[in-house]
């Protein structure tokens, strides 16, 4: 599979140096990294054009799937929790949980658990509004704010698994998305919406 990867990195450099314009729509390659799996899926198009193209490389994160080293339904009970934020109103529709996020083929390891929690938003002011704030606490009343790791975060924002409206029009609704990171041991997980 790597000499396969290899053969479409060059064959896409190649082309892009040609001149050729580069549209990736799939890429399909499996890996291992310990015990976590990964699927990316990749093909190639190339269209003739008349202006040359510099040769460029872009990698492309993505997620690494659960393990055994996150809790089974690690951080469910948030979903379905609802609030409001200035005007924006949020219900929680999902949860991931990872040990590990990939960005630019580096694990970057969570110090506990990654948490992606997802939302649902209504902007009921009237004007548009781009940021809600959440905040996490557990059982044991510690509380977490969004994670400041830069480049997990950057892992989830190229990995095209989550969708993020950076800014919601009045009476529309959008998706956005938050990184936690949170100890293995937290429990009974509850949303506050704030600053």
């Amino acid at each position: 599979m790597r000499k396969l990867s290899l053969v479409f990195i060059v064959l896409v450099a190649l082309l892009a140096a040609c001149g050729d314009t580069v549209e990736v729509t799939k890429v399909v390659e499996v890996t291992k990294l310990v015990e976590v799996t990964r699927l990316v899926v990749v093909t190639a198009t190339a269209a003739p054009t008349n202006t040359p193209v510099p040769a460029t490389t872009t990698t492309i994160a993505t997620t690494a799937a659960v393990s055994a080293d996150v809790p089974a339904n690690f951080g469910k009970e948030l979903v379905g929790q609802t609030g409001e934020y200035q005007g924006l109103k949020a219900v929680i529709t999902g949860v991931d949980a990872f040990p590990q996020i990939l960005y630019n083929n580096k694990a970057i390891q969570s110090q506990g658990i990654f948490l992606v929690v997802l939302l649902d938003v209504e902007n009921t002011s009237n004007k548009p509004a781009s940021i809600i704030f959440i905040n996490i606490t557990d059982s044991k009343g510690r509380k977490f704010t969004t994670s400041s790791n830069t480049d997990a975060a950057f892992g989830l924002a190229f990995s095209g698994k989550y969708k993020a409206d950076i800014q919601i029009q009045p009476s529309f609704k959008g998706k956005d998305y938050k990184l936690f990171e949170v100890p293995v041991d937290a429990t009974g997980l509850k949303v506050s919406f704030n600053y």
